[in-house]
């Protein structure tokens, strides 16, 4: 089990065989050449990623769901919270987690407006 670390602090702890079953870049670096030499499993550092962004494609790994009731961070994906699903959109493309991205794209589509209209473009590209 190895410790997942963005660049910020908290440290997050995810099963090796979870992570390579449900990203082929969690699975490149955790099982193929990208994996360090050595016994014991090594944490990982992930950069550029927000900390509420990693817990919760690490629930969405998990759980295969975006629903997050049980702490402080259960956020109104389907409505006014947009910007986190943005986040979790540009993680997903990142860790090639096609479900997550989907997903996210489904929602970002029917909270289209005029306000988010140029934001939800620019992920487009």
């Amino acid at each position: 089990m190895p410790c997942l670390m963005p660049s910020v602090r908290p440290t997050f702890a995810a099963h090796c065989l979870v992570l390579a079953l449900r990203s082929p870049v969690f699975k490149a670096e955790l099982c193929g050449p990208m994996r360090e030499l050595g016994g014991a499993a090594q944490p990982i550092a992930v950069e550029d990623m927000q900390p509420e962004v990693f817990r919760a494609m690490l629930h969405f790994i998990y759980t295969d769901s975006m629903d997050r009731s049980d702490d402080d961070l259960g956020r109104d994906y389907h409505g006014r919270n947009c910007d986190m699903v943005r986040h979790l959109l540009m993680a997903a493309d990142r860790y090639a987690i096609e479900r997550l991205k989907l997903t996210c794209q489904s929602i970002l589509c029917r909270n289209l407006d005029v306000k988010n209209v140029a934001t939800t473009l620019a992920l487009a590209d």
